[in-house]
């Protein structure tokens, strides 16, 4: 009962907002509600400018020791366990050891997929004149899933909205950072807990690409 209100109260929240404060007729096209549910209470990216056309958004610190401690435990715990097999001839401990062995690997095969998945690339080129996510190359993602691949000169503005997250261990308020497209379809480009990042990030890739920032969680 109490996780429906506060489920009800987030959406109505969400749907008061007024996008004509813009003065923009491409931010009424669009929605203004979160597109990634979810998102994280810190920071899981950073905005890195690899050169004066090209910026793109890496894994941040706090990201890769998140990942660091579920691979570095992993391993180490798998290590311990695999040194207990081979120096035991007794059946009962072998076989505890086994699958402590096989957790200890799960933990690390978590770790591994946390970066993989967060070390995906977010690419900002105007060489190439598209944005991209994807370990493709744009010409590809752009024959095959052009939901992750855009041209910069369709990107009419920089979003920024906020979610309320919250489970049964903690609560937060998450910020996603989406691009809105001329045709009003957005794409989300990374989604995090840390309000002046995400704010100081959009409004970098809305000079870098020279389109309006529309912040609808300002605070």
């Amino acid at each position: 009962m109490f996780e429906r209100i506060i489920n009800s109260l987030r959406k109505r929240s969400e749907s008061k907002f007024d996008p004509s404060v813009f003065n923009d007729p491409a931010a009424l096209k669009t929605e203004w509600s979160p597109l990634a549910r979810g998102g994280a209470n810190f920071k899981t990216h950073k905005l890195v400018q690899v050169y004066a056309g090209r910026y793109e958004f890496r894994p941040g610190l706090f990201m890769l020791l998140f990942a660091s401690v579920f691979a570095m435990f992993g391993i180490g715990f798998a290590s311990v366990s695999s040194f207990v097999i081979l120096s035991s001839e007794k059946t009962p401990v072998y076989a505890v050891s086994a699958a402590m062995t096989g957790f200890g690997l799960l933990f690390a095969l978590i770790g591994i997929l946390i970066y993989r998945f967060a070390s995906v690339p977010r690419v900002f080129d105007k060489d190439s004149g598209y944005y991209w996510k994807g370990r493709k190359e744009p010409e590809l993602l752009r024959q095959s899933d052009n939901k992750n691949c855009v041209r910069l000169i369709d990107i009419a503005g920089v979003q920024i909205v906020s979610e309320y997250v919250r489970n049964s261990k903690s609560s937060y308020t998450s910020y996603e950072l989406n691009l809105i497209l001329k045709d009003g379809k957005r794409l989300n480009v990374t989604d995090h807990g840390n309000y002046e990042a995400i704010v100081k990030d959009a409004e970098t890739i809305g000079q870098f690409l020279n389109v309006p920032v529309w912040n609808a969680a300002g605070r």
